[in-house]
């Protein structure tokens, strides 16, 4: 991100840029719904200090 900033480009932009890579990258071997489902699990544990399902009292 270091290297990224030097020469102008921003988090948002390089963080966009990896989204699409890795999106690319899943799709060559997975369904869609294989993918958006991913995204989704993702997204649905975002929070550092959130209890997740498969966590043990």
């Amino acid at each position: 991100m270091a290297q990224a900033e030097e020469t102008g480009q921003g988090q948002d932009a390089v963080a966009r840029a990896f989204m699409a890579l890795v999106l690319e990258t899943y799709l060559k071997t997975r369904s869609m719904d294989d993918v958006r489902q991913e995204i989704l699990t993702s997204a649905d544990n975002l929070d550092p200090d959130a209890d997740h399902m498969f966590m043990r009292p």
